[in-house]
């Protein structure tokens, strides 16, 4: 298979692991990043180009990305106070705010749909992507945006994992917050 340039990590990944590429294209398609230390590798072992010293760098690598792994997972974990926090945070200003207190009992259905939207989505940013996909507009996005904080929030603050993740139940964990507040 002929290749041009970098490709996306989820395509050249696909590609490689279901054994469309070599180890060469992989190394050379992947990013600048990883062809920028694979030349450093051939240069400081003294090797020439090849599908074999692809292989090799890539065996090493495996050990390199193992490490980052760990170590992200470790950072991600030192970094889950602060999430909770964030949603302590919304959930209590929220919770002061009778406006918004108001809002989410009259419309949680649409609050509920943002929620679910992000519950579905955890790593998305893209709230122009979520008006489409939520048939809502902009502007209803970004005010119920940190509608899923706020159900995190009203829990002390801690994740949690829906057996069916449908707007139903997604509702009820809003009022549910919601009533607490007036509760």
């Amino acid at each position: 298979m002929e290749l041009n340039g970098f490709i996306g990590e989820e395509s050249i990944n696909e590609l490689y692991f279901s054994h469309q590429i070599t180890d060469q294209q992989y190394v050379k398609h992947h990013s600048q990043e990883m062809l920028d230390a694979y030349n450093s590798y051939l240069q400081d072992h003294g090797l020439e180009d090849s599908e074999e010293s692809a292989v090799k760098y890539l065996d090493e690598d495996d050990s390199v990305a193992m490490l980052e792994m760990e170590e992200e997972n470790e950072m991600e974990e030192e970094a889950t106070p602060a999430i909770s926090q964030s949603s302590i945070e919304v959930y209590e200003k929220w919770k002061q705010d009778v406006e918004m207190t108001n809002s989410l009992l009259a419309d949680n259905t649409t609050a509920a749909k943002i929620a679910l939207w992000r519950y579905k989505n955890p790593t998305s940013d893209d709230k122009h992507l979520c008006a489409e996909e939520t048939a809502t507009d902009d502007a209803t996005v970004e005010k119920w945006w940190r509608a899923i904080d706020f159900i995190c929030g009203s829990i002390g603050g801690t994740s949690f994992k829906l057996a069916s993740p449908t707007l139903q139940n997604m509702e009820t964990l809003i009022s549910n917050a919601t009533i607490d507040i007036l509760g």
